[in-house]
């Protein structure tokens, strides 16, 4: 998670320490050390009008997108649209990251089992057509790729969601 104050022109960042480039650097880095980076940039325009549900899912590797998407429903639509997010996790210090929701929003913290069946399970179980406006609801899905496909196929051939009231993203593969 990276959280910039660019009128400081300082960051703070928190690592995911699993095996990869990024977890490695993190367990060795010192004071002045430096490394190449990029910044993978967001094209989310908040919805207008603004959604009567947006509906999330993602994991530790999506938060700062997700709280990226939560403070610009902040800032656009003062805090309409309530947030029902499943957030996905390998280890349980997962679910102490900051995740920036309002008094309205509902957060449930799904293991990951069966290389992501759970979530799609229980993602799946709860859209239905009783639970979701096709019309006026918002769906954004960033987690692991095939659980996305599996996620964003539910939306689409079984409640009929409008691919542009979906914004879904692979995050990563198994």
């Amino acid at each position: 998670m990276v959280n910039a104050s660019p009128a400081d022109g300082t960051f703070s960042m928190d690592f995911a320490m699993h095996d990869g480039v990024a977890a490695d650097w993190a367990r060795s880095v010192q004071p002045g050390d430096t490394i190449d980076a990029t910044v993978q940039g967001s094209s989310f325009t908040f919805p207008h009008p603004a959604p009567r549900r947006i509906w999330l899912v993602g994991d530790p590797a999506s938060i700062p997108a997700v709280n990226s998407l939560l403070d610009e429903r902040q800032r656009v639509a003062a805090g309409a649209a309530p947030v029902t997010a499943w957030l996905e996790y390998q280890h349980d210090a997962d679910t102490s990251l900051e995740v920036r929701t309002s008094d309205s929003d509902v957060v449930t913290w799904i293991p990951r089992k069966r290389d992501g069946a759970a979530l799609v399970e229980e993602v799946c179980g709860a859209l239905t057509a009783d639970t979701v406006s096709v019309s006026e609801d918002f769906f954004w899905i960033a987690c692991e790729a095939s659980s996305t496909r599996a996620i964003v196929k539910h939306l689409r051939k079984e409640l009929g969601v409008d691919k542009h009231r979906i914004d879904a993203l692979g995050y990563w593969r198994v």
